[in-house]
């Protein structure tokens, strides 16, 4: 603009004011020199507005409390689902809590009545009924987690190991000890273990003793029994010659000896 002025006065300095020409070469350049201006501002102008374009604008107060007021509302309907959650995990809890008062004490009632009723014999249906009260209960956790299948699995197996030991234990073999011939007049002991599976005496296990020809050899009509401390070892008198079975007893086990008494000698 600076050089454009300075040419403009030059010109009006070599021109004289009544000259046209002169007066027409200035305007040409002064009209060239404002073009190049408006075209300058113009960039300016156009720099400004894509600046202000790429800058992000503010929200104004409007938008702002529009989402403050929507954000709110959110976070009540968040409110209300977990407190509506919290209650029905709370009311669920609570018929849980009651479904196992109710389980204890039918559990209770169940383990007195076969105490007092010794009943079922069978094993298995006491043990079926002793987890009937689990049946009352309902957990919230299921598959395995779930305490009734705990439950049964403990009881079955615990059923399954006390039998398996129970029948170990349990008589499966009397081994006798008796004199195969005596003479009439003497009076022998004979001595009965009851063994089980392991060959290991069973504690407590008792022998019934029974003669098959008592006018031959008899035994204790009273105990039968030498000591009455056991029951296994029983006396035999031998009253007349001849031959008789002594049988032994002891639950579904039995077994028999042969039992020859001869004469007196001279």
């Amino acid at each position: 603009m600076t050089s454009l002025w300075l040419d403009e006065v030059k010109a009006d300095r070599l021109c004289d004011d009544g000259d046209v020409e002169c007066e027409g070469v200035v305007d040409l350049e002064f009209d060239a020199a404002q073009a190049l201006c408006e075209r300058a501002f113009a960039r300016a102008r156009e720099k400004i507005r894509t600046r202000r374009a790429a800058r992000p604008s503010a929200p104004n107060a409007t938008s702002a409390r529009r989402a403050s007021a929507g954000a709110l509302r959110d976070l009540n309907l968040d409110a209300r689902v977990n407190q509506d959650s919290f209650r029905r995990a709370l009311a669920a809890q609570g018929r849980r809590m009651s479904l196992s008062e109710y389980s204890a004490v039918a559990g209770a009632a169940v383990n007195q009545f076969i105490e007092s009723f010794d009943a079922p014999a069978n094993p298995y249906a006491r043990a079926a009924l002793r987890f009937s009260p689990f049946l009352l209960m309902s957990p919230h956790r299921k598959g395995f987690a779930d305490p009734r299948v705990i439950g049964a699995a403990a009881v079955a197996g615990i059923v399954i190991i006390g039998e398996n030991r129970t029948e170990s234990r349990r008589p499966k073999d009397i081994k006798i000890f008796a004199p195969t011939t005596v003479s009439v007049g003497d009076s022998v002991t004979v001595i009965g273990d009851v063994v089980d599976s392991h060959s290991g005496i069973v504690p407590g296990a008792a022998v019934v003793w029974e003669s098959s020809n008592p006018m031959v050899a008899a035994i204790n009509p009273v105990t039968g029994a030498v000591t009455t401390t056991s029951p296994n070892i029983v006396a035999i008198t031998a009253s007349a010659s001849g031959v008789t079975v002594i049988t032994a007893t002891s639950g579904n086990v039995v077994r028999r000896v042969t039992l020859t008494v001869t004469s007196a000698g001279p």
